[in-house]
């Protein structure tokens, strides 16, 4: 899997963003590759006013979209912030990959999920703060790319999702979140799945499969 970090910069007062993404075999532009919260910030800017381009591409051996979690990803994404200073005059507000700041007293609700094979009892531990994919029951969007090729061919029918645990915070706005992510780890370790499941990464740990 290729990952890219990639700097968006405002044209009208040089303030920048450093952000990883998964690399798209796509035109490199700012609709492809802007986080959601991002592009709002453009709207307002108009997106005229700001460029995009790549600071690094590189091969990683993991086909897990959650490798963008990884330290390693992070560390060479926190090494362009502290060159370019976006953390200090830019969009990128610290280390952890909060790029922006919540709304005041805006409550953000995060949802640790597993999702069972019903066959074989093997799972896979999940975080989202996509609320719709929790009550549509969207199995297929809330799996990663190794359950996905699994479901699309046997099906979702003898897949249940469940929700273990809900999280309500007003400072925590990404479920990359180092405190999200440590809640996921202790959820894979406690149903075992990664050695026996399809959590094919580990946050924070050279762990993959």
């Amino acid at each position: 899997m290729k990952i890219i970090i990639f700097k968006i910069t405002n044209l009208l007062n040089n303030m920048a963003y450093i952000e990883t993404k998964i690399y798209k075999d796509t035109k490199l532009n700012i609709k492809n590759y802007a986080s959601n919260n991002f592009k709002q910030i453009i709207k307002e800017v108009g997106f005229n006013n700001f460029n995009i381009g790549v600071l690094e591409i590189y091969d990683f051996e993991s086909n897990d979209i959650n490798i963008i979690n990884d330290p390693e990803v992070q560390l060479k994404k926190n090494n362009y912030i502290k060159l370019f200073k976006t953390d200090i005059n830019g969009y990128n507000n610290n280390n952890y990959n909060k790029s922006f700041k919540p709304e005041k007293n805006k409550i953000n609700i995060f949802y640790l999920f597993k999702i069972t094979n019903i066959l074989n009892n093997m799972a896979y531990i999940g975080l989202t703060s996509r609320k719709n994919k929790i009550q549509n029951n969207d199995i297929l969007a809330l799996s990663n790319e190794q359950l996905k090729n699994i479901i699309d061919k046997e099906g979702s029918d003898h897949f249940k999702l469940e929700v273990l645990r809900e999280y309500q915070h007003k400072d925590l706005i990404d479920v990359n979140d180092e405190e999200l992510l440590l809640k996921k780890v202790k959820y894979i370790n406690k149903y075992d799945t990664f050695n026996n499941g399809y959590n094919n990464y580990i946050p924070f740990k050279h762990n993959f499969k």
